[in-house]
Parts: C-alpha cells; sequence; structure tokens
C-alpha cells in the first residue's frame, strides 16, 4: 500500500500547481462526462441551467473529498499495516499520525494553490478534504480496533 499511498499524495500535491484555468478544464471534462452518463438514463437532467453547479459539486465530490477519501484509505492501510508488522508503533499513536497527516496534505496542498495563478485555497476545501480523510480513517479505525480487540482476546 505504501507506493499507492505515495502515488496519491504526489498526484494531490501536483496537481495543487496546475493553472487554474487548466485544473477547471480538467474539472468540467469530468462533469461533463458525469452529465453525459446522466443525461444517458434521465434525458434533461444536467442541462445548460444547472450544468455550473453541477460541475461545482463535482469537483468537490469527486476532486476533493473522494480523492481524500481513497487517501485516506490507502494511507490508512498503510499505518495500520507497518503498526501491526512492527508492533513499536502504538494504535492510538497510528491513528493520531493518520489524522494528522490527512490534515497537513489537505492543508498543504491549499496552501499551494494560494501561490498558483488562477486558483485560490480554501478552508472549505481544506474542510472537505479532511472529511474524505476522516472518513476513510473511522472505517480502517473501527475495523483495525475490533481486529486488535479480537486478537488480543484470543492471546489470553
Amino acid at each position: 500500500m505504501l507506493p499507492l499511498a505515495i502515488i496519491i499524495n504526489g498526484f494531490i500535491l501536483v496537481n495543487s500547481f496546475i493553472p487554474g484555468e487548466e485544473s477547471a478544464a480538467a474539472s468540467f471534462w469530468v462533469a461533463d462526462i458525469l452529465a453525459i452518463l446522466i443525461n444517458a438514463f434521465k434525458p434533461g437532467t444536467i442541462n445548460s441551467g444547472n450544468i455550473l453547479i453541477f460541475s461545482y459539486v463535482i469537483r468537490k465530490v469527486v476532486g476533493h473529498f473522494a480523492l481524500f477519501l481513497v487517501n485516506g484509505a490507502l494511507t490508512g492501510l498503510t499505518i495500520y499495516s507497518y503498526q501491526q508488522i512492527k508492533s513499536q508503533l502504538k494504535f492510538w499513536y497510528a491513528t493520531l499520525f493518520l489524522i494528522l497527516g490527512g490534515i497537513f496534505i489537505a492543508s498543504l496542498s491549499e496552501a499551494i494553490q494560494l501561490l498558483i495563478p488562477g486558483r485560490v485555497g480554501s478552508f472549505s476545501d481544506v474542510l472537505i478534504d479532511v472529511g474524505g480523510y476522516l472518513f476513510s480513517a473511522i472505517i480502517l479505525f473501527l475495523v483495525f480496533f475490533f481486529y486488535e480487540r479480537k486478537q488480543s482476546k484470543k492471546s489470553q
């Protein structure tokens, strides 16, 4: 999982350096494809009157929440797997490290955007990013917490 976690974190940071016009074009491209798919099932759902709102929502849901959801899952699996193999890192410290890592990457990616033409670093985007990251971190925490609890009961 470590290589995938590194790749997705790199992807997030590299995309923070993309100028505003290019980033918007990529976002609209994804939204256009999704609009075509939605309209294939229910014609006229996404139209010229709501495409900008739809694109905005897609950018926030896919470009922020879902990307950081995947990032949190991959990073969490890496950290918790390391914690189990090495058992030098306490479970609670692994969880704290995971959460702080997500906050750091989300904040850094938005801070970078403050320096890029046409981009705006946004605290609301940090919150959306952290929300996706925390969602996957909570799920992983529960899985590994109950797994560790089960293992400790077996050894007693």
